[in-house]
């Protein structure tokens, strides 16, 4: 007896350029636990049956040659995603506070997404780092852009703590537009600043902690310590701040934070730098008068972009969904151009995702359309149930 897929999910995604557009060529029977990859020809490919052989009702997909947009240029009805800016620089030499290095935060939203761009430790679980122990957070910083404040974009620290289960943040926002909403576990401290200038910060932590939380658990400890900076989507230019000199001190512990100077090339500070995507229609097309371009693209030249993705989605819904009950009866049909960047490191590759559904779970068909490889093609697909 032959399962009952529901298609509930085509997603279109990319780390590097590509262009779509829908076309049909040779159609391929793929059976269940089968993959392929495509690569700059399909001729090694031997179609099983001919294209005659195909019987077409409808395509389920809206705007499936890209000829409607928004107001932003993205192909209207579909789904964009497009990751924000974000960046850290932990030995910046341009401007300090004391000593030669500062650590930069940087972030931009795009179009469609916010970015959170976080530079952070994890504090050891130990009995240093029970908050009782009357915790100083002393640090310089400087606030050097922060654009849209209205709509939420701000730069703060955030001391994340762990208290019988339950985390617990206290936030210390340095610039934003207005106040932002306490809740039980998040304490937002206003500390709105002025900009491009070295401001020194000195609050006792474990003060602020019980003023705001209440009664301090022996058990309760200090867990992470964040910079870090939000900007909004179709944010005018990037959120940033400097800092330098970071102290979370207690008489006992002393200094939670690794390299709090910037100093040391050798850090115990993260973060996570990601380039800016971008979804947008493109005048050079296969058919009709436009096509998708979906890009992912290294923008920095002093480090290796994080993981990240760019990519359109249409969702048909779940139970509703569609419903393929026959072999043949779902085709995928695409064209497309693929570019990546010689020197763009591993991992660049870019595909077309079915996301299917039956009662046992959730099963997946992705089609590599480039990876490590420019190619240019054109194929279809037949989805068996």
């Amino acid at each position: 007896m032959k399962n009952k897929f529901v298609v509930i999910l085509i997603v279109f995604s990319i780390l590097t350029p590509i262009l779509f557009n829908q076309n049909s060529n040779i159609l391929y029977d793929l059976k269940d636990g089968d993959s392929i990859e495509i690569e700059n020809s399909t001729n090694f490919l031997q179609p099983k049956f001919a294209l005659a052989d195909e019987k077409v009702v409808d395509n389920i997909i809206p705007n499936s040659g890209f000829e409607e947009s928004d107001a932003y240029n993205h192909p209207d009805i579909l789904d964009v995603g497009e990751p924000g800016m974000t960046y850290q620089n932990k030995t910046y030499d341009l401007d300090a506070y004391s000593g030669v290095y500062s650590a930069i935060v940087q972030g931009q939203g795009s179009v469609t997404d916010y970015a959170y761009s976080p530079l952070y430790q994890q504090v050891d679980e130990s009995p240093n780092s029970f908050v009782n122990q009357s915790f100083i957070l002393d640090l310089e910083y400087k606030i050097l852009n922060t654009p849209d404040p209205s709509l939420s974009s701000r730069v703060q620290i955030l001391v994340s703590f762990f208290d019988s289960g339950v985390y617990r943040n206290l936030y210390y926002v340095l610039s934003y537009y207005s106040g932002l909403s306490n809740s039980t576990n998040n304490i937002y401290i206003d500390l709105n600043s002025t900009w491009n200038v070295w401001h020194h910060l000195n609050r006792n932590v474990t003060a602020d902690f019980e003023s705001t939380f209440g009664y301090i658990g022996p058990a309760a400890r200090i867990t992470y310590f964040y910079l870090y900076v939000i900007s909004v989507n179709r944010a005018s230019a990037p959120t940033e701040a400097l800092f330098d000199d970071v102290y979370l001190t207690s008489a006992s512990s002393g200094n939670l934070i690794v390299n709090s100077d910037f100093e040391s090339t050798d850090s115990d500070w993260w973060g996570q730098t990601n380039s800016m995507g971008q979804v947008s229609l493109t005048d050079d097309h296969f058919s009709g008068s436009k096509a998708i371009n979906i890009t992912m693209a290294n923008q920095f030249t002093d480090k290796t972009s994080d993981y990240q993705y760019s990519s359109i989605r249409y969702y048909l819904g779940y139970p509703e969904g569609y419903f393929a009950t026959q072999p043949n009866e779902v085709v995928l049909s695409f064209d497309w151009k693929y570019l990546d960047n010689v020197a763009g490191g591993y991992g660049q590759r870019a595909y077309i995702e079915v996301q299917m559904r039956d009662f046992s779970g959730y099963k997946y068909l992705r089609i590599m359309v480039g990876q490590g490889e420019d190619c240019v093609s054109t194929s279809t697909l037949v989805v068996k149930a």
